[in-house]
């Protein structure tokens, strides 16, 4: 009797050992499923181009920018000299 006792608790443990087992299996195999994975890494690589487009766009208009004001600048400066040598022939032909 203490032997059938025995052997009914080593089968029970063992059963539940197995269930416990294999439910953690199947809630493992869903936690790191490659469907899952591959798509956050595809959504991922999404945001990091979506990410750098919008970088990309923001250093192009600040480049932009920057060359709008050095092109008025330039000018600015070139009408200064030009000016200067207008005055500079206006008062070689009055002397």
């Amino acid at each position: 009797m203490a032997k059938e006792t025995a052997v009914k608790i080593n089968t029970q443990i063992s059963t539940k050992l197995e269930k416990a087992e294999e439910l953690r299996n199947t809630h493992m195999a869903e936690r790191f499923n490659k469907a899952k994975t591959e798509e956050r890494l595809s959504r991922a690589q999404e945001r990091k181009q979506q990410l750098f487009k919008t970088h990309v766009v923001k250093v192009q208009t600040q480049i932009q920018a920057k060359l709008e004001t050095a092109e008025t600048l330039r000018s600015k400066a070139i009408d200064q000299v030009i000016e200067k040598a207008k005055q500079a022939s206006n008062k070689l032909t009055k002397a």
